[in-house]
């Protein structure tokens, strides 16, 4: 979607996303580079969401390292992207393009107080995003013009999700229940099983279908449908109504096919994709290695449910393999909360799905939403193992004060989160002591100084008094070593 913005609000929605995915500290120059502007901006850029959004997110800064961003308690930073894609005039310009509700240009520049130059710029960078999917807006009418009708279903059912909460129908309200009726009967008939989730991405799916279908816009192909399906399925496709006026949408016999025959293939396809060789061997072989890894029983795991995610997957991209933006991100959102909670569960799952990568490259793709409904599969009285593995104990060394030893340590506690457990802080250093500090240093995991007393000792990292990058990754590869150590010997 980015390109559909102007430079300032795709670079405003990219500092939102950033925010979104990240909880470490971050300087006003890497977040200069990230965004492709001067540092200038970027802090004009946070000042807008400190001014704007103050009862969702806090901004912490720190003249050496840099700026922290907190949520209120409750809140998220999604409400915020939320928030921005609904009033975006972009985001508008295309959906009333959508729903045709503009019968000339005039529409445009009457609806949003806007000039032909910003208007024709807008649907230039429309145009240029969703070239790939063959869609795109006429700069001399402003009609929706599709190379492929059942492409843009599946576009703009996304979009909408994207607009709004995956969770939240508004309009649509009074159609959700026919809507997942719909959807029973379609997992009843083709013998699959979708998660809540599923649920509703695929009832905007049929939403979206009824809305063209009602505009005259048809799919280029024709499906024989079944008489069976359709006797089951008819009575709930065309009760569907518009909220506002209460009008049925499909108020002619071709309007109610185009719509039943997207619905059958809809469903047909992800039956094939959910009863395929290729997904029942996914699953097989992701539980396995799960399971395998963690040393339990493969029962653990719930098979249909995984099972369901891979076939979701599997049918995602095979007929729209495009990323979703506000999905995708929701899913990083959980995994990261995963990866801090219970790190050695997110490391084995990442690892299990790298093997499946070797010959299904496309699933990487994938890899935070399936990371994230791997967890709601899991038998949840093994996580007690888990959540007992001990942390790795690090010991704080600097020839530098007091100050100093703390910063060092609360730098770490922030990177590393409930990964480590600082034992021990030492400052103002000049020499190695005596055999009772060896003693005591060999018993911990991992001891981090600024100096080269402690050199032989095989558990010594050696930093600069500011820890750079590359140094932070040395350290994340040597606890995240620790922690599966200690996972297998907790799990033996």
């Amino acid at each position: 979607m980015g390109l559909i913005l102007n430079k300032s609000t795709e670079r405003q929605r990219q500092l939102i996303l950033f925010i979104a995915r990240n909880y470490e500290w971050v300087t006003a120059q890497e977040l200069a580079d990230y965004l492709d502007c001067n540092i200038k901006t970027v802090r004009q850029d946070i000042s807008y969401l400190e001014e704007n959004y103050a009862d969702i997110i806090t901004v912490e800064y720190s003249k050496q390292l840099g700026y922290r961003f907190y949520t209120m308690d409750g809140r998220n930073v999604l409400e915020i992207y939320l928030n921005w894609s609904q009033e975006s005039l972009f985001f508008s310009i295309l959906s009333d393009c959508f729903f045709g509700k503009n019968t000339s240009l005039d529409y445009f520049y009457d609806t949003y107080f806007i000039s032909e130059t910003t208007l024709k710029r807008q649907m230039s960078l429309i145009n240029r995003t969703l070239k790939k999917l063959g869609i795109s807006v006429s700069s001399s009418t402003g009609q929706l013009k599709v190379k492929d009708e059942r492409i843009l279903r599946f576009f703009y059912a996304l979009f909408i999700i994207e607009k709004q909460s995956i969770y939240e129908w508004k309009d649509m309200d009074m159609n959700q229940k026919i809507l997942f009726d719909i959807i029973g009967i379609c997992e009843q008939y083709f013998n699959i099983n979708l998660s809540n989730i599923q649920k509703n991405i695929f009832s905007f799916f049929i939403y979206t279908s009824v809305i063209r279908s009602s505009q005259d816009k048809f799919l280029d192909f024709v499906t024989a449908i079944p008489s069976d399906f359709e006797q089951i399925v008819s009575q709930s496709l065309k009760i569907l109504k518009h909220e506002s006026t209460f009008d049925v949408f499909l108020t002619s016999e071709a309007h109610y096919r185009d719509s039943l025959q997207f619905v059958y293939v809809l469903f047909s396809q992800l039956a094939d994709h959910y009863h395929s060789q290729e997904v029942e061997g996914l699953t097989t072989h992701f539980i396995f290695s799960i399971s395998s890894k963690m040393k339990v029983d493969e029962k653990v795991l719930d098979y249909q449910g995984i099972k369901k995610e891979l076939a979701y997957v599997s049918f995602m991209n095979d007929v729209y393999p495009y990323q979703l933006n506000l999905v995708s991100l929701r899913s990083e959102l959980n995994a990261k909360s995963i990866k801090l909670q219970y790190p050695i569960f997110y490391d084995i799952v990442s690892q299990s799905l790298k093997e499946l990568e070797i010959n299904t490259p496309w699933i990487r793709f994938y890899k935070p939403l399936l990371i994230s409904r791997a967890f709601r599969y899991w038998d949840y009285k093994e996580f007690e193992s888990l959540t007992k593995i001990k942390p790795v104990s690090i010991v704080v060394s600097t020839t530098l004060e007091k100050n100093h030893a703390e910063i060092l340590s609360y730098i770490l506690k922030q990177t590393f989160q409930a990964k480590i457990r600082i034992v021990g802080l030492e400052y103002e250093k000049t020499l190695f002591n005596s055999k009772e500090t060896r003693d005591s240093l060999n018993k911990v995991d991992i001891v981090i100084t600024n100096h080269l007393f402690y050199h032989d000792l095989d558990n010594v990292i050696i930093v600069d008094d500011v820890i750079e990058n590359n140094r932070l990754e040395a350290i994340k590869r040597l606890i995240d070593g620790i922690l599966m150590k200690n996972t297998e010997q907790g799990l033996e």
